[in-house]
């Protein structure tokens, strides 16, 4: 990545995971939640990530360190992906346990103060119950535009493609994206669903399935 780039990553860090944070805290105070410290309830779930929140993550030394140990394991997972196997469909993903690979062995987020969107905005108005199959979630109209719109300046800050991907796959196109550069990126990952939004949004339809 040029030093510009990485520049225009950082202010993206700095201004958009704060204004989200506040819109967040503003429905919490509105409505409560049951989330809290040590709950991973969320974390077995497809996690959909853009390219630039992934950047941010790897850019964390901690989230570097992580990626780069569990590597091997994460292009396992990001080939189900790729090859659409039916293992990543909600239920059958769910049924895998596979947490996320940020979260450590005692269900605390490694990156949290880089945690993307979906991380963000994924709040339980009340305590999640393993037994049950979902929970009601706050997903407002206002956090969800808030998020699209940071996201699309995101992508003039930055000219990274903000199109949605499952995180194992967003994260081996991210560290390919920091090591080689985004045309490389591009000739790379370009036949894929996930550097285009319109084929993103068609392939998370498919894993909603």
């Amino acid at each position: 990545m040029t030093p510009q780039q990485l520049e225009e990553v950082r202010i993206f860090r700095e201004q958009a995971y704060p204004e989200i944070d506040r819109w967040c805290e503003a429905v919490i105070n509105r409505f409560g939640t049951g989330c809290g410290e040590g709950c991973s309830a969320c974390c077995d779930n497809v996690l959909t990530v853009s390219l630039v929140e992934t950047v941010v993550m790897l850019r964390n030394p901690i989230g570097q360190a992580v990626f780069q140990a569990a590597e091997n394991h994460i292009s396992e997972l990001a080939d189900l992906f790729l090859q659409r196997s039916p293992e990543t469909r909600l239920k059958p993903w769910r049924e895998r346990r596979e947490h996320c690979v940020f979260l450590s062995a005692d269900n605390r987020c490694l990156v949290y103060e880089d945690r993307p969107f979906n991380c963000r905005t994924h709040l339980a108005m009340q305590p999640c119950d393993p037994a049950k199959d979902g929970n009601l979630y706050v997903r407002t109209d206002e956090i969800n535009w808030a998020c699209m719109e940071v996201l699309a300046e995101a992508e003039k800050y930055t000219q990274i493609p903000m199109a949605l991907a499952p995180l194992p796959v967003a994260l081996i196109i991210a560290d390919t994206y920091i090591r080689k550069g985004k045309e490389v990126t591009g000739k790379a990952w370009g036949s894929t669903p996930f550097l285009d939004v319109t084929r993103s949004c068609l392939y998370w339809s498919y894993i909603e399935l």
